[in-house]
This record gives C-alpha cells, sequence and structure tokens, in this order.
C-alpha cells in the first residue's frame, strides 16, 4: 500500500517525519489542575492507560474522583466490584450531559426556555454560575 501524505493532518505529518510514530504520550500521564481533565475511558483503573494519575499525588484517581469529573452526583453508589466501578464511569454518557439533553428536549417540546439552573444536574459539581459564566464567554 503507498503512503498518501497528502491525507495526514499537520499534526500526523510532523509525527512522521520526527519517527515517532507509535509513542504513547498519554500512558501512566498526569493530570494537571491548569488543564481540563482527559476523557475517562473505560480501561481507567490503572494508570498505565492514561492520563488518570493524581495532579499532586502518586496515586491513581479514586473513583469518587473520577465520578465527580464526570459529572456524576456525589451520592451515587457504585454496586460493582472496584474495576467495574471504573469500566462503569468510563462507559457512561455523562449524567451532567443526559440532564442538559433531556433539558434541551424539555424545552423543544414544551416551547419554554429553560433558565440555567435547568441545566444543572443536583448533587453534581456543577452549578448555575459555571452556566451563566460559560455563556458570558461565549457570547
Amino acid at each position: 500500500m503507498r503512503s498518501r501524505p497528502d491525507l495526514l493532518t499537520p499534526g500526523m505529518a510532523a509525527r512522521a517525519a520526527a519517527d515517532v510514530l507509535n509513542h504513547h504520550p498519554d500512558a501512566y500521564g498526569r493530570m494537571a489542575w491548569s488543564r481540563p481533565a482527559p476523557t475517562i475511558k473505560r480501561e481507567s483503573s490503572h494508570v498505565g492507560n492514561g492520563r488518570y494519575s493524581h495532579p499532586e499525588l502518586d496515586r491513581l484517581l479514586t473513583v469518587r474522583e473520577m465520578a465527580a469529573l464526570q459529572g456524576f452526583p456525589f451520592d451515587y453508589r457504585f454496586v460493582a466490584a472496584l474495576k467495574n466501578s471504573y469500566r462503569q464511569i468510563g462507559d457512561a454518557v455523562p449524567p451532567i450531559v443526559s440532564y442538559q439533553i433531556a433539558a434541551c428536549v424539555r424545552w423543544m417540546e414544551t416551547g419554554v426556555r429553560p433558565g440555567p439552573e435547568a441545566f444543572v444536574l443536583p448533587g453534581s459539581v456543577l452549578r448555575a454560575g459555571d452556566v451563566l459564566g460559560a455563556a458570558a464567554e461565549a457570547a
């Protein structure tokens, strides 16, 4: 099969030219307080599977910490073995996103525009002020 450099993105072309293909910089990575968290994937129960190390401590994030990042309510209980709890978090559509989609569907069905509080899942880390702040920044 012939190579098609015209199909590569600039970033991919640069990596190919530098011969750094098959390099996995995300394995054993550490999260940073100053950057968004990475996507939580189903195989997040080991630090070698992605950037799942605590920003300061030498440990994997706990199930509760990952659940908070994904927007699970604080009182949500995982009733599975530890590894399966990590897997449930990684496989799930984040509850905050599901809740916000439901609010949009309700808006479309009723024609009544919801306030910012309708987009905030009770018991999660998101607050109505976060929604308003993001809307103001986008405007």
